[in-house]
This record gives structure tokens, sequence and C-alpha cells, in this order.
């Protein structure tokens, strides 16, 4: 659901990449598939601070809530 909203809004977005983290910091690298060009990742930078304010915002309301008994 998160992936065909944020399609909605970025039309050239395809899905997002984890890559493995081969450093072994405790950093996580979130790279993204572009539709036209599926054999590469792009960097966030790629995208504007909007889309990926967007992005954001569209991962965290889009998470399904789990209500307690």
């Amino acid at each position: 659901m998160i992936v065909k909203t944020i399609r909605l809004v970025i039309p050239d977005f395809y899905d997002f990449y984890f890559p493995d983290n081969l450093n072994n910091t405790d950093k996580m690298t979130l790279l993204w598939v572009n539709k036209n060009d599926l054999d590469s990742t792009q960097h966030p930078s790629f995208l504007s601070d909007g889309s990926l304010r967007f992005i954001c915002l569209a991962t965290v309301l889009l998470q399904p809530i789990h209500l307690m008994p």
C-alpha cells in the first residue's frame, strides 16, 4: 500500500531497495529503483525535499494499527 501510494505522487518510483550493509556500521541505507531503469538504484538525493517528506509521511501514516485487547 505504501509503494502504491508513493507511485501516485512520484510516477517514476518503482520500489525501495535496502542494500546489504557491507561496512558493518549502524547506519542503514535506503535506495529506490526508478521504473524506467530497473537495473540501477537511486540515492534519495535525487528526489526533492517535498518528495522525501511525502515518502516519510506516507510510510508513517499507512502503518497498520495494532490495538491492544
